[in-house]
């Protein structure tokens, strides 16, 4: 009965945090130079925020499906089994929970945006110059680029990495 609500509130937790950081990383991430993990962190920011408002829910849902917690005694409550069989069924709901919320991901489409494309080519560059043209230091990583091509302008967005940070 433990995992029931944990199965509810891992599958809305995980699929609400994939849709809001997908939609933060194409639509906000884009105007504003966000990383994907800054994306991924505020998409599950909202999702969090939408577990405290659901999970009282979420476990009310569960009792009228007729999973109801078992009513122990005090002395019960203390021994290590009951406590264990608590801890492991939550454990196991919200991963099975969990996991059923990456559905989201199979319904993405991995193309962009129509204008828009995205290289995930990592390379190393050799080339020493500095000269503030986008070049980069020798070490230095390419990690990802965006572009949004209309007929009027062309923009590059690079995030580089270098042993100092992150630098666009």
């Amino acid at each position: 009965a433990q995992a029931i609500p944990f199965i509810g509130f891992g599958f809305m937790d995980n699929a609400l945090m994939i849709v809001a950081g997908e939609y933060i990383e194409m639509h906000v991430g884009a105007a504003f130079a966000l990383s994907t993990m800054a994306a991924a962190g505020l998409g599950n920011l909202l999702s969090d925020i939408a577990g405290v408002g659901f999970s009282n829910k979420i476990e009310i849902l569960a009792e009228q499906m007729g999973f109801k917690t078992p009513e122990l005694t005090r002395v019960q409550q203390r021994m290590p089994g009951p406590r264990a069989a608590k801890l492991l069924g939550a454990v196991i709901g919200i991963t099975v929970g969990c996991l059923l919320g990456m559905f989201p991901l199979l319904l993405f489409d991995t193309k962009l945006p129509s204008g828009t494309k995205r290289s995930h080519d990592t390379k190393r560059s050799h080339d020493t110059k500095r000269d503030g043209e986008g070049q980069m230091a020798a070490g230095d990583e390419d990690v990802g680029t965006i572009q949004d091509l209309d007929e009027k302008k062309t923009e590059t967005m690079t995030r580089r990495r270098s042993n100092g940070g992150t630098v666009l």
